[in-house]
């Protein structure tokens, strides 16, 4: 297990998507203050929070929850107490305890979760399916699709698994659905799982001629 302090937010990051946030609460920017100094490096771990209105973000925390760590890779003061913060996902972990310490933010003890990739055999043929139908997705909501998940080679498992990651962060898809995808024990499922949202998504598209509204990430405040 490890010990990692935790950022809950309204939203999902998944491993490589990248994460702008504006802050001022006092518990944010100490977080950030304590994160930058630590000989670990500056990085915390972002969770989704589960629905309800408790002011305590602790008791709004799912234990076994699935979540991602973010690299802090830039900070700017934009004035008036006020951070805005460009961090980047990198590993999956799940919350295995919620620490009880006299800090002004959640810390908890996590295990960090390996990558399986299910099936190598299927998985060039899955993402196949998925990148097409992330393209006409993307295409149909006036978006430039994704071109950063091409495979290198026939069997380019990384690629597989940026494209199943890469459908969390380029969908208007629910929290719950877009944590189902995070929460995936391979890439294989992943992928399965996301080719199936996909096709919901591009009939519903179809059949109600309506485009989701997506949230611009640069307006997420959590304070």
């Amino acid at each position: 297990m490890a010990r990692l302090p935790l950022f809950p937010l309204n939203t999902v990051l998944a491993p490589g998507a990248a994460l702008p946030l504006q802050i001022h609460e006092y518990r944010h920017l100490q977080l950030i203050r304590d994160v930058v100094r630590s000989p670990e490096g500056p990085e915390f771990g972002v969770v989704a929070l589960r629905h309800g209105r408790d002011p305590d973000e602790r008791a709004r925390i799912r234990t076994t929850v699935t979540g991602c760590s973010a690299v802090l890779q830039n900070v700017d003061n934009i004035g008036s107490g006020r951070l805005h913060l460009d961090v980047r996902g990198k590993d999956r972990f799940r919350v295995d305890k919620i620490l009880d310490e006299p800090l002004p933010y959640v810390v908890a003890e996590v295990t960090w979760l390996s990558e399986p990739d299910g099936d190598a055999a299927a998985l060039p043929s899955l993402a196949r399916q998925v990148r097409s139908r992330l393209y006409n997705y993307s295409t149909m909501l006036g978006q430039d699709a994704p071109t950063n998940f091409e495979p290198r080679s026939r069997r380019d498992v990384d690629s597989a698994r940026r494209l199943s990651y890469g459908v969390i962060d380029h969908t208007v898809l629910s929290l719950d659905e877009k944590i189902s995808l995070l929460e995936a024990e391979s890439t294989e499922q992943r992928l399965i799982r996301a080719r199936r949202l996909l096709s919901r998504e591009i009939d519903l598209i179809r059949l109600f001629h309506a485009i989701p509204q997506e949230i611009d990430p640069s307006a997420i405040n959590p304070n």
